[in-house]
């Protein structure tokens, strides 16, 4: 856009300069914002424990009915089924649940032990050699459900954010009266609707990437992203669909309070309407 009359042609410059660079470290924000939500214990570990189970169809020895009637004839009402691991599982928390869900629990359990102790000590503290066996082929994922993948992704977090702080307080002072809301709404409202867009097709980019995952767990991979658990999916990218959309009604919002001020700004100081456009 032109340098309207009276604006400086190098801060008008400047300002789209900012609003470009400000976008990039924003958009990054949000995104990393978004993973490391996924990362918070009451997140990654049930997502994982779905995933586990739909992936390990089942504990090598052990059906989900022998597991329910051990529990049932144990005198604590309660066994641990993972030797090693702090997996107990009581009467009161498999009652009533089906055993796909009894499955997801159990797994879950695994999960929250994978994620407070770390994937190596995860190993050495695990005595099931056919789990071991199991999981052991993805020891290179692993690391991403952990808390200190969670510790490590919050301290990255900091420094896009700090930037685009940085970034919104100067495109803020590089804008003009009621620009300022605008520029800032602008970038909210592309951003949001990129992520928006982006995440709608999160399934289809997953299916893409499939050849990822290791080979003799990539057809059942791909059965979780089509089938029953396809959920896990919709849960992952909704969590990145969801901050892209509250970006995106900011963004809205911003732009709606700015035409409102600078209509009721019109009212109060008398202007035309010919002289009411606003100034980025």
């Amino acid at each position: 856009m032109a340098a309207g009359k009276g604006k400086s042609p190098v801060r008008v410059f400047f300002k789209w300069i900012t609003g470009l660079i400000f976008f990039v470290f924003f958009a990054a924000t949000v995104f990393l914002y978004s993973l490391y939500s996924l990362t918070k214990e009451d997140m990654v570990v049930p997502l994982a424990g779905r995933i586990m189970a739909s992936m390990n169809t089942s504990i090598p020895g052990v059906s989900m009915q022998q597991l329910t009637a051990a529990v049932r004839n144990s005198r604590s009402r309660s066994i641990t089924p993972f030797r090693g691991l702090d997996s107990t599982i009581t009467l009161q928390e498999i009652e009533g649940r089906s055993a796909d869900e009894i499955r997801v629990l159990l797994f879950s359990k695994l999960a929250a032990n994978l994620y407070r102790e770390g994937v190596d000590p995860f190993f050495v503290k695990l005595k099931e050699p056919a789990i071991r066996n199991k999981l052991e082929p993805l020891k290179p994922f692993l690391y991403y459900i952990t808390a200190d993948f969670s510790t490590t992704l919050r301290y990255f977090l900091m420094v896009p954010a700090v930037v685009t702080a940085l970034l919104l307080l100067l495109l803020i002072l590089l804008s003009y009266r009621f620009g300022k809301l605008v520029s800032p709404g602008v970038v909210f409202l592309i951003t949001g609707l990129l992520g928006i867009g982006i995440f709608s097709l999160a399934g289809r980019a997953l299916e893409t990437f499939s050849f990822a995952v290791p080979a003799q767990f990539r057809e059942k991979f791909s059965a979780l992203l089509s089938g029953s658990a396809s959920d896990i999916v919709g849960t992952i990218s909704g969590s990145f669909f969801h901050n892209f959309l509250l970006v995106f009604y900011a963004g809205c919002a911003l732009l709606v309070l700015a035409f409102f001020g600078k209509f009721l700004y019109n009212i109060i100081t008398g202007k035309s309407e010919s002289e009411s456009r606003l100034e980025l």
